[in-house]
């Protein structure tokens, strides 16, 4: 979950810079309105999803700060399940946190049907499970992952999850 939200971030802070690369400068443009924009490429078609397992729909990231340091962060995800490997890959959603500092808890867990019917998965059916790493190295033994088994989730689907991570920043 980290990497991909690592990656939405990375996308929305460089997005702007890209787009500001291929803009021409004001003093070279032709004679139109500056509020006409041009040049700017058209998407006539959808892209070719055929190898991908799971295609993420929708990434929200929310995060309140207190004065006292502690902060509250909640996050949803809408992933389209398009293959076995997507079902394997999403069937159990996990979320690592540093155990000292960090309470993680399911908000919601739902799969979408094609049909329309929604499936809830108990929020608690949630186990929490030291990280691997803890076994090879006992220093990082605060490492833990929260994990939630998803009920019913086929190909096709679409898996809607939200969360919420709290920082008590203890020190």
């Amino acid at each position: 979950m980290s990497a991909r939200l690592i990656v939405f971030a990375a996308f929305f802070f460089l997005l702007p810079s890209l787009v500001g690369q291929n803009a021409k400068p004001e003093s070279q443009s032709s004679s139109s309105s500056p509020s006409q924009v041009k040049n700017l490429p058209v998407i006539s078609k959808s892209p070719d999803l055929t190898g991908e397992a799971v295609v993420i729909d929708k990434e929200e990231a929310v995060v309140r700060f207190t004065k006292d340091g502690s902060s509250v962060r909640t996050l949803f995800v809408a992933e389209r399940i398009l293959s076995d490997a997507g079902v394997r890959n999403a069937g159990i959603v996990s979320f690592p946190f540093a155990a000292l500092t960090e309470t993680v808890s399911f908000d919601s867990v739902r799969v979408r049907k094609p049909s329309g019917e929604v499936i809830e998965t108990p929020p608690a059916d949630a186990q929490e499970v030291p990280m691997p790493v803890t076994q090879a190295a006992p220093m990082y033994s605060d490492l833990r992952t929260k994990q939630l088994p998803v009920k019913s989730l086929s190909v096709g689907d679409t898996l809607e999850y939200r969360l919420t991570v709290k920082n008590t920043n203890a020190a």
